[in-house]
């Protein structure tokens, strides 16, 4: 098991070492062992991945608004209008492909 605290190369090749041993890609990680860890050491952006892992979600959570947002936009529309859930998908101009995902959720 690696350590909290260690440094980064030191987690690295024990992470390697402890693969080897337990036959996880072993022929692999000895025949590639400096690239290896090479790559681990010096290739892996930090500030990229949390950029991508924040990016991500913002992208998750702005799509979660748009659904929401449209989704009490049909049921206003239902309510206030008398309309069917297509009627007011319709009105909404929900494309095709979206109106069984709304369609469903009300």
């Amino acid at each position: 098991m690696i350590k909290a605290g260690i440094k980064l190369e030191s987690a690295v090749l024990q992470a390697l070492e402890e693969c080897i041993s337990e036959n996880i890609l072993a022929e692999f990680f000895r025949g590639n062992r400096e690239e290896v860890v090479e790559m681990s050491i010096w290739e892996f952006d930090q500030e990229l991945h949390d950029k991508t892992l924040l990016e991500d979600g913002e992208a998750i959570g702005l799509e979660k608004g748009i659904e929401k947002g449209t989704l009490k936009a049909i049921k206003n529309i239902m309510s206030k209008l008398k309309l069917t859930a297509e009627q007011a998908m319709a009105a909404l101009r929900i494309p095709e492909t979206d109106k069984r995902k709304y369609a469903d959720r009300l």
